[in-house]
Parts: structure tokens; sequence; C-alpha cells
């Protein structure tokens, strides 16, 4: 099945789709609320459909990706926001893109629930905006997310930070926490795993461990996920 992967390091996407590797690569709608991630509309739903359509499908071909995710953060009980939404995502769909929508994390985006299934290829959690670092905690978010989310575990996507950088300082959970829960996700099904921050991903030591690690794991194998450090664990 697909991967999905983080966003940043066009170079790093063009080498991983040229040597085979199981990543997906899709472009991001939305974000932060405190960043202007906030779904709004002030024309009919149809020409927000279109217009967002457009503007999407074009950045995807510009990048090379293969898909789109929807990620407000804000604005999603707008009475507008699963019939655009919805639009958006089955036109994706019908050009033969992948999909995916987030945040789903701990019950915070039950909005998100009201999409349609069919159009959905992969749910993102965003692990790392909990601020856990424990198993239980981790477990207990994981679950309640899996429960509210389309497709339940089958179209699961874990979300992990590689931004323990000089820039953000350390979120988590720590690598090593998260790559080993992702086995326990990989054991049920889950999809795959995707890095906020993948940009940061180099100043992993090693470099790109959280990423390399994840798809070993998701493809089947149990790595010794203990070396991988973020930036402030390895400077």
């Amino acid at each position: 099945p697909p991967r999905a992967g983080g966003g940043g390091g066009g170079s790093r996407s063009a080498f991983e789709k040229a040597t085979g590797k199981e990543r997906v690569f899709v472009v991001s709608l939305g974000g932060a609320k405190a960043d202007g991630g906030t779904f709004e509309n002030s024309v009919s739903t149809d020409e927000w459909i279109s217009n967002a359509y457009t503007s999407v499908a074009s950045i995807i071909e510009a990048y090379g990706a293969q898909g789109a995710e929807v990620q407000f953060e804000g604005g999603t009980s707008d009475s507008d926001f699963v019939t655009c939404v919805d639009g958006l995502l089955a036109k994706l769909k019908v050009k033969g893109y992948i999909t995916a929508v987030g945040p789903y994390y701990g019950g915070t985006s039950s909005d998100y629930s009201k999409l349609d299934d069919s159009n959905i290829d992969a749910v993102d959690m965003q692990m790392y905006a909990n601020n856990c670092n424990e198993a239980s905690c981790i477990e207990t978010n994981t679950q309640a997310a899996i429960k509210e989310s389309p497709g339940g575990v089958s179209k699961f996507v874990f979300g992990l930070c590689s931004a323990g950088s000089e820039y953000d300082g350390p979120r988590y959970p720590d690598p090593q926490v998260g790559l080993a829960y992702l086995e326990t996700l990989a054991a049920q099904g889950a999809l795959g795993m995707f890095s906020w921050d993948a940009e940061d991903d180099v100043t992993m030591s090693p470099e790109y461990c959280l990423e390399d690690l994840g798809a070993e794991i998701l493809a089947g194998g149990s790595p010794d996920v203990s070396g991988c450090k973020t930036y402030g664990e390895s400077r």
C-alpha cells in the first residue's frame, strides 16, 4: 500500500520516487489556525471547489507530488466546510490523485469525520500535536483518533515529528518512542506514517532516520530504533 510521506525536500522526493521506495508525497492545504490555516468561503460552494481544485492540482503538478492533504485546523465547523471539502476531494480522486485529510488527534477533529469516506485514501493523525511521550498517552490518543476517523485503522497514518530543531525546540514523542508504537500500529494494519517538518530530517542522527526506520517498520521489519535522535538529542 502507499506510504504517506512528509513535506519538504524536493530533491529527496525525486530521489525516493526514482529509486522505487514505497513513499507517497502530498501537498498540504491549510495548516495551523494561528498561521492562517482556517477554512473560509465567501463565494458559492461550487466556485470554492473549482477554485480550490485548480490551485491545488497546479501545485501538485509543479512539485511532482502524487496528491493532496486537506488540513484546515480552523473554520471546520463552518456550514460550507463538508460540502466544499467533499467536493474538492472528489475532484482530486476523479483525476487519479491520492487524497488525505487531517488533523486527527485525540478527538479534536470531529468535523472531519463527517466527510465522505469514499473520497479519502488516508487519514493523518498529528501525534506530535498532543505533546505525548509516554506509551499510555500515545495509545489513548491514537485509539481515540482511529475510532473517530473515516476508514478506521486501514486508512490511518501516524504523524511523527522531526522538528527537534534549533528553531522549534523538541516536540514529542521522541522518535524512539513514536517508532516503537508505529510497530504496534503496523501490526494492526495501519496504512503508514508521515513526518511533520520533514525538511528537518536532515538534522537527525542518522540523517532521515525517522523516515527510513518508519519505512522499514511498515515493510514488516523490526529495526533497532534506539539510535534515532532529534536535533536536540544529537547535538
